[in-house]
C-alpha cells in the first residue's frame, strides 16, 4: 500500500515510505499548500494526495499535521524560522 515501516525509529520509517509520500510529507510541513494546490503542483487528483496523506500519517504512527511538523522538527527534517 505505499509504505513499507521498519524499525523502531521513526527516522528510519521515514525513509521507507515512497518518494511521493515523502514529497507530500514536505508540502505539509511546509504549511503553505493546501491538498488541492499539492494536487496541481504534482500533477495528480485530490484523492491521490489524501491517499499519500494517510498513508504516509499511518507510516509513522502520527495522527494528524500538527503532528508531522513536530516529527520533521525534531528530526532536523524542516527547520522553523525565527525571526
Amino acid at each position: 500500500m505505499g509504505f513499507k515501516a521498519r524499525g523502531n525509529d521513526s527516522l528510519d520509517r521515514w525513509w521507507s515510505l515512497t518518494d511521493r509520500q515523502r514529497q507530500i510529507g514536505l508540502m505539509m510541513m511546509g504549511g503553505d499548500m493546501s491538498r488541492e494546490e499539492m494536487a496541481n503542483a504534482l500533477g495528480v487528483g485530490l484523492k491521490t494526495v489524501d491517499s499519500h496523506r494517510l498513508t504516509l500519517l499511518a507510516g509513522l504512527g502520527l495522527a494528524n499535521a500538527v503532528q508531522l511538523v513536530h516529527f520533521g522538527v525534531r528530526h532536523k527534517l524542516i527547520r522553523i524560522p525565527t525571526k
